[in-house]
């Protein structure tokens, strides 16, 4: 949720609508992985508090890790 919101792939906060959100842009193949993969960088990386925006590889995709360099 946070990680798909940060990187402006959707304006949703609750879980049904960013799904159809993530839907839209990838294929259905892609749609897992891309979920183990944002879920494993929200808990590694983009914090809630204190994203380590500095050591992330998505920064410079990211509005958050633009505007607020760390």
């Amino acid at each position: 949720k946070r990680v798909t919101y940060r990187l402006g792939l959707t304006k949703n906060t609750e879980p049904d609508k960013i799904e159809t959100d993530i839907r839209k842009i990838l294929s259905e193949e892609k749609q897992y992985r891309f979920s183990m993969t944002a879920n494993l960088h929200g808990r590694e990386c983009c914090h809630a508090r204190k994203p380590e925006c500095d050591k992330c590889l998505l920064k410079d995709l990211c509005s958050y890790g633009r505007t607020s360099r760390m």
